[in-house]
């Protein structure tokens, strides 16, 4: 891929590939589904390893590349990719293409389409729009969580607020509770810095110690439960602690508040 962002896919496949409609089943018509056929425009029949000219098809290897949504329906780009065998050294090569994705078939406005969407729908319904298995979806959930809590953890914080969530039972009978981390710095939109299980005062320390800049949190609101007091006096130590009923909302209080302290 070139990376310009102005361009799509199907914009940089022009130079390399003749495209032919294969077939398309609109939304609600059993399999759903565009199937473009990509047809190489040349053959570079080199050998990469010895520059050899005399090469042969070895292997004919079909492969699909999910180009993202049209219409509610997955757009499938296919591609006859052929590996070359060398008469000479005896290597083998596959044909390679700038334009495609490398080593994996999922095309850049696809991937967007997951990170746009995900949360705000079953990621079996992503799944079936973009023709990718639910397991796919959910790897590509994991790797952009954890691309987003590094940059969470790496942001600059004046205002905080820490909470608990209970979230019904664990297996055992005990309370499954998570601990929340929130940035009230803008009072008008609370956003989340962090999740995690568990809000025993060792726990909130070892959260509260993986942000970047902690030494720059002017201040915390929290609810009166000691453990996030001790946590906050020695995981960040120039905040100050207001006790605050309203600690899971983005409010004016705790900036009035911390101001006044």
């Amino acid at each position: 891929m070139s990376g310009n962002q102005y361009n799509t896919f199907f914009d940089e496949i022009q130079g390399e590939f003749i495209y032919k409609l294969e077939n398309y089943n609109p939304y609600g018509f059993g399999t759903s589904s565009l199937k473009c056929r990509l047809i190489p425009k040349w053959i570079n029949s080199t050998c990469p390893l010895c520059g050899c000219g005399k090469t042969y098809v070895h292997e004919h290897k079909p492969r699909d590349i999910h180009g993202g949504v049209f219409n509610g329906v997955p757009i499938i780009y296919a591609l006859d990719q052929r590996r070359h065998i060398c008469s000479i050294c005896g290597g083998t090569f596959v044909d390679e293409y700038d334009c495609l994705p490398w080593r994996h078939g999922i095309v850049e406005e696809a991937e967007n389409y997951i990170r746009t969407v995900l949360g705000s729908m079953p990621m079996s319904l992503i799944a079936s729009h973009l023709g990718l298995s639910v397991q796919t979806i959910a790897n590509r959930a994991k790797e952009y969580a954890s691309e987003e809590k590094e940059i969470m953890l790496n942001c600059r914080y004046r205002y905080l607020s820490m909470d608990e969530v209970y979230i019904g039972y664990k297996k055992d009978g005990s309370h499954r509770i998570y601990w929340t981390l929130n940035d009230n710095s803008v009072p008008w939109k609370s956003n989340n810095i962090m999740i995690s299980i568990g809000r025993t005062k060792e726990e909130v320390i070892e959260n509260l110690k993986k942000l970047k800049y902690g030494n720059e949190v002017i201040a915390v609101s929290i609810d009166m439960w000691g453990a996030y007091k001790d946590a906050i006096l020695e995981a960040l130590p120039n905040a100050v602690i207001v006790i605050d009923r309203f600690h899971g909302a983005a409010t004016r209080w705790s900036h009035i508040n911390c101001n006044r302290a």
